[in-house]
């Protein structure tokens, strides 16, 4: 039985997974559902909301859990986080796959997402939303959550921590997927990171966005199966 983690993306928890949870424990993945600090109703505890944060409590989880040479499927940031981990302790992981990791930050991208992360602007076009954010991080920390993100997002658009050249060194297996719809992710540059890494591979994800609850997640797991099974 091959042990996998599952990452959630931005402003997201582990609850979004347990679909694509429920299909990898069915085809006999030991399955681990990682929600970040800081999300969810998880504490941060000492690590900051941020990539590197994100990357020492994840590989943190991998020790305590005794697990080696894991298989990681990152979800949006969720990829993003996996990668800058391996950078760290590449020997801790076996092969990791992602699906809609934007790879391409610069400060220009970076304003343009950080627009959608107001607060005050989803209560008032979008307060279902609102609502599903306060239920999922807490009436108190959902818009903690946003802003945190949003410098996050600032701090990757002025250094980009997974660039073409240091995916060189990643010499890890790992599938680069976006979603055929996705509109937050330049498929041409996610192709470039695919095609730098020394064992990348590039994968579209048809008839599919970039929300998790738009993807099929039967589509999704067969991709991940194809790539994991074998390795």
């Amino acid at each position: 039985m091959k042990d996998i983690i599952l990452i959630h993306g931005a402003i997201g928890a582990g609850e979004q997974l347990l679909p694509i949870e429920k299909f990898l424990k069915e085809n006999d993945f030991r399955c681990f559902n990682f929600t970040l600090p800081g999300h969810g109703k998880k504490s941060l505890d000492e690590f900051s909301l941020s990539i590197e944060g994100f990357a020492q409590a994840l590989i943190r989880f991998i020790e305590e859990k005794n697990l080696s040479q894991v298989y990681v499927f990152g979800y949006s940031m969720g990829g993003y986080v996996a990668l800058a981990a391996a950078l760290q302790q590449p020997e801790l992981f076996r092969a990791i796959a992602t699906l809609g990791t934007k790879f391409d930050w610069s400060i220009e991208s970076a304003a343009t997402e950080i627009k959608k992360l107001n607060a005050d602007k989803i209560i008032e076009k979008v307060p279902h939303f609102a609502t599903i954010l306060a239920n999922r991080h807490g009436d108190e920390n959902w818009r903690y959550v946003l802003k945190s993100t949003a410098d996050l997002m600032l701090q990757l658009g002025e250094k980009p921590i997974i660039n073409p050249e240091i995916c060189s060194s990643i010499q890890l297996p790992v599938l680069i997927m976006v979603a055929e719809h996705d509109d937050m992710v330049d498929q041409q540059f996610s192709q470039l990171i695919a095609v730098s890494l020394p064992n990348g591979r590039f994968q579209i994800l048809p008839n599919a966005h970039h929300p998790i609850e738009k993807v099929s997640f039967t589509d999704l797991g067969e991709q991940l199966m194809a790539f994991f099974t074998y390795l």
